[in-house]
């Protein structure tokens, strides 16, 4: 009678972790990098900070999604605006889990069309209000790229709970 009772626990158990795997294995990772660079010789003075998203790994990789999250308010969009990134032009190198080098000339234009938020290979990194013509200029060299620590995604969350919950109930077999 005592197994009857712990059957149903592990079908469960088993359940929730074939889901989450199975869920885990069609998501795919991100890595996400900070990014921030000084005016240097533009027009507006100041900081931009912003998030570039990548696919995960190392090689030339096209961002997926590029916001900025502050600057000077001549040059800021408003607040969450994504900055349509172009595959075929916009190219990072990542070495082992760092942005190197973006390698290739693009821009970013912002949703709305009045930003651009432009990275030119080895020179420069440029943030333009297209409206005013103010913008905020660095060299290249001066783009700090940091990489956002990542975390669990929910389903691996799950899949350790599943795994958990099976060791408990192998262990309840045993004790019954």
């Amino acid at each position: 009678m005592k197994q009857l009772q712990h059957k149903p626990f592990l079908y469960v158990a088993s359940l929730v972790t074939v889901a989450s795997v199975v869920g885990s294995a069609s998501v795919a990772n991100a890595a996400t990098f900070n990014f921030s660079f000084s005016n240097e010789t533009g027009s507006v003075p100041g900081t931009v900070e912003g998030m570039i998203e990548l696919p995960d790994g190392d090689g030339v990789l096209a961002a997926t999604s590029v916001i900025v999250t502050s600057a000077p308010s001549e040059v800021l969009p408003p607040s969450g605006i994504n900055f349509v990134p172009n595959a075929q032009f916009n190219s990072f190198e990542v070495v082992n889990g760092e942005i190197v080098n973006s390698s290739v000339n693009f821009s970013f234009l912002s949703t709305t069309s009045d930003f651009t938020l432009d990275f030119f290979g080895l020179d420069l990194v440029i943030l333009t209000n297209e409206v005013t013509g103010d913008f905020v200029q660095a060299s290249i060299e001066s783009v700090n790229f940091t990489d956002v620590t990542s975390t669990p995604e929910p389903t691996s969350i799950i899949s350790l709970l599943g795994v958990t919950v099976l060791g408990i109930a192998s262990q309840l077999k045993k004790k019954a």
